[in-house]
């Protein structure tokens, strides 16, 4: 038993293979540490590996004909460079889990119907990832992410993201879009600082 989220996480470090890549680089060591509800995750992960911890959007988008992939997936890359969270895994570096690359590239999965097909209950590798997919056929756009790294909140900014991006690539007139005021990273450093102790589990 433990009385802290600290000490069960750091229970939870015993017998977990630790990342040894050799090929990892300096800005993958030097991984953001995770948030509280991301520490949850690990937890639940460790506890329960095959429930699926996903949050999941569609949007049809109309009045521009079929969807173009390959302007698509430019706009993802855009939209994946302007919230690289999107990008990380979680897996232990040393003593500490942090948010590290994901071993494979989130990429835009082109189907020829999105009809019948059921990503609410799929597994995303919470060490290894890519814990971010998208999908469409002709008409819709699907957006499918682990609860770890996006919620229905930001999926909604996420898909908007994507669909501005995408419209302006289509070379419609639209403004760009807005410079973030928040970062990842401000959000971690805020929390650290109102959490000068460890959470009661």
């Amino acid at each position: 038993e433990h009385d802290t989220l600290d000490g069960l996480m750091s229970a939870l470090e015993m017998g977990v293979e630790r990342s040894t890549d050799d090929e990892l680089t300096s800005d993958q060591l030097e991984g953001l540490p995770l948030l509280p509800t991301q520490s949850g995750f690990v937890i639940q992960h460790h506890f329960f590996p095959d429930m699926p911890c996903n949050v999941t959007l569609i949007v049809k988008v109309t009045g521009a004909g079929p969807l173009q992939p390959a302007l698509l997936a430019q706009a993802l890359e855009l939209m994946l460079a302007r919230h690289p969270i999107l990008t990380q895994a979680i897996m232990l570096k040393g003593e500490q889990w942090r948010l590290c690359p994901a071993t494979e590239p989130v990429r835009l999965e082109v189907h020829e119907t999105l009809e019948g097909l059921d990503l609410s209950n799929r597994r995303l590798d919470l060490s290894n990832g890519p814990l971010f997919e998208a999908h469409c056929d002709d008409e819709e756009l699907l957006l499918l992410g682990h609860h770890a790294i996006v919620d229905a909140w930001s999926q909604k900014i996420l898909m908007e993201d994507l669909v501005h991006t995408y419209a302006k690539l289509l070379g419609h007139h639209v403004d760009d879009l807005p410079s973030l005021r928040t970062t990842w990273g401000d959000v971690i450093n805020a929390s650290q600082q109102l959490s000068d102790s460890d959470l009661p589990w």
